[in-house]
């Protein structure tokens, strides 16, 4: 006989942390396919709970295949250590927009073909990026157009 009290503490744990949306999460299979995932996860690429249960949820699709090749390096060091270093990478939602994000993942001791991902939309800081190189862009240009210091003058 086994005592899994604590096995049991700590999965309600981690359910209470999965259930409180303050994460978007998803487990997911090395088939590609998401298993479960909660709302918070689910709202940010626009599927529903519906769309999850019938199985109509898979990273594999979700990931532009500009991606792929960080995908097999995330897979690579998670059968290797069991965790993966986070990254960016963008899903497509189910509207077909992208939405870019910061993955990470572990696989489970028990079951090394299924995986947890802890998601962060990272869409604001790309605004925020991409506002800034724009206006770094048109400082330069409009430097560039500068006359040098004393052409021009009387």
């Amino acid at each position: 006989m086994i005592d899994i009290t604590e096995r049991k503490r700590t999965e309600g744990r981690f359910r209470r942390l999965v259930d409180s949306n303050a994460q978007r999460v998803m487990f997911w299979n090395m088939k590609g396919e998401i298993i479960g995932a909660n709302d918070a996860f689910l709202r940010i690429v626009g599927y529903t709970r519906e769309d999850q249960d019938a199985g109509r949820l898979r990273w594999v699709a979700m990931t532009p295949p500009e991606y792929a090749h960080l995908d097999r390096r995330s897979l690579e060091e998670l059968a290797a250590k069991g965790i993966s270093t986070p990254f960016e990478k963008e899903y497509i939602r189910k509207d077909g927009s992208r939405m870019p994000i910061l993955l990470g993942a572990a696989t489970f001791e028990d079951s090394p073909d299924e995986a947890v991902s802890f998601l962060i939309d990272i869409t604001e800081r790309k605004q925020t990026d991409r506002a800034l190189r724009e206006s770094e862009e048109r400082f330069r240009f409009l430097n560039d157009l500068r006359l040098p210091s004393g052409l021009g003058r009387n």
